[in-house]
C-alpha cells in the first residue's frame, strides 16, 4: 500500500504536468481538485485522507504557475518515492 508521502508527491506532480503549458484553467483546477480528493481512496487509503493543510499545500500549487525546475525536482522526488 502507498504512503502518505507518495501520494502527496505524486499530487505535486500532476498539479505540475497541469501547469506545463504555463496556465492552469478553471476546468483544469476544479479536476485537479476533485481528483486530489479521491486519490487516497483510489489508491486503498480510505482511513488516511488529506488533511486540510495538506489540501492548503496543495491548492498553492494549483494558484501558482510551477517551472520547469520545480517540475523536474517533483518528478525526481516521485522517482524517489
Amino acid at each position: 500500500m502507498p504512503d502518505k508521502n507518495l501520494v502527496m508527491t505524486l499530487a505535486k506532480v500532476l498539479i505540475a504536468a497541469a501547469w506545463v503549458d504555463g496556465e492552469i484553467t478553471e476546468e483544469e483546477a476544479n479536476s485537479t481538485k476533485d481528483l486530489l480528493f479521491y486519490l487516497p481512496q483510489t489508491t486503498g487509503m480510505r482511513d488516511m485522507k488529506l488533511t486540510a493543510q495538506e489540501f492548503e499545500l496543495l491548492e498553492m500549487y494549483v494558484d501558482t504557475p510551477v517551472d520547469n525546475a520545480e517540475r523536474a525536482r517533483l518528478v525526481a522526488d516521485l522517482q524517489d518515492a
